[in-house]
């Protein structure tokens, strides 16, 4: 019933804890869920960025459908302008790791 079960460890980052993986299975969950940095609401710019993407993928149809590709195509414009205002945010966090467990070690 639950096929085959794996258990690895993360690497702990800036936690005292250390995170566990458990996979179960082959089991497909979906999309990725739309992740949201609480930082980026402290930005001035943010506000005219949605703004300016709302009216830009503006479309007709039914409503869902509408709200639907909307967001879809506000999401990749909001990559894009998030990958230009702060540049490459994981590289950066993942350095910032790398120097906290050395510094820890």
């Amino acid at each position: 019933m639950w096929g085959v079960a794996a258990l690895w460890v993360l690497p702990r980052d800036i936690s005292d804890h250390c995170p566990l993986v458990l996979k179960l299975g082959d089991n497909d969950w979906g999309p990725k869920p739309f992740r949201f940095s609480k930082f980026l609401l402290s930005n001035k710019k943010l506000k005219k960025v949605v703004e300016d993407g709302w009216r830009r993928f503006g479309c007709s149809g039914l409503t869902g459908v509408l709200l639907k590709s909307i967001l879809k195509k506000l999401k990749i414009h909001l990559r894009g302008w998030h990958k230009v205002e702060y540049g490459n945010i994981d590289a950066r966090l993942a350095r910032l790791v790398e120097d906290i467990i050395e510094l820890d070690v």
